[in-house]
């Protein structure tokens, strides 16, 4: 927490820790760990922004990366969108999906928007323990990815 005038903390007070191995969540018959960084209340949008340059994704109000011992398949991409060219297959995609629009809407629990995420638990990360997720957990990682991220 920091009062006015002072400075965010910096990102060398943050604790890093290793998970517990786990099944993947992406490649069969292999176990995943995550390197944690903590405490996730320290975690500002600066501190935020170095650390997914560093290879960090969010879950909830969890900031993470890959760290196995015996896989690194997991690389995270970051594409320089203002140098996007399409290839002829995304070209192709790009019209079929044309029809689609984007909306922005409240941050509110949506049933529709629920089951979207949860069909897609379940088929991504199906026996991984994140396709068991519930509502409260889902309205729980959407607003807390919305906090860190400002």
């Amino acid at each position: 927490m920091t009062f006015p005038g002072e400075h965010p903390p910096p990102i060398q007070l943050l604790r890093f820790y290793v998970t517990a191995p786990f099944p993947c969540g992406y490649l069969d018959n292999l176990e995943a760990q995550s390197l944690i960084a903590t405490p996730y209340h320290l975690i500002d949008a600066k501190i935020y922004d170095h650390l997914i340059h560093n290879g960090f994704r969010r879950s909830g109000k969890y900031a993470y990366r890959p760290h196995c011992k015996t896989c690194q398949a997991c690389i995270p991409v970051r594409l320089p969108v203002d140098e996007f060219i399409p290839n002829r297959s995304q070209r192709r995609a790009s019209k079929q999906h044309q029809n689609l629009s984007v909306s922005v809407l409240p941050l509110k629990f949506s049933e529709e928007h629920y089951a979207l995420y949860s069909a897609y638990q379940s088929t991504r990360h199906r026996g991984g323990g994140m396709d068991q997720g519930t509502a409260e957990q889902y309205q729980d990682f959407l607003c807390r990815a919305i906090s860190i991220a400002e």
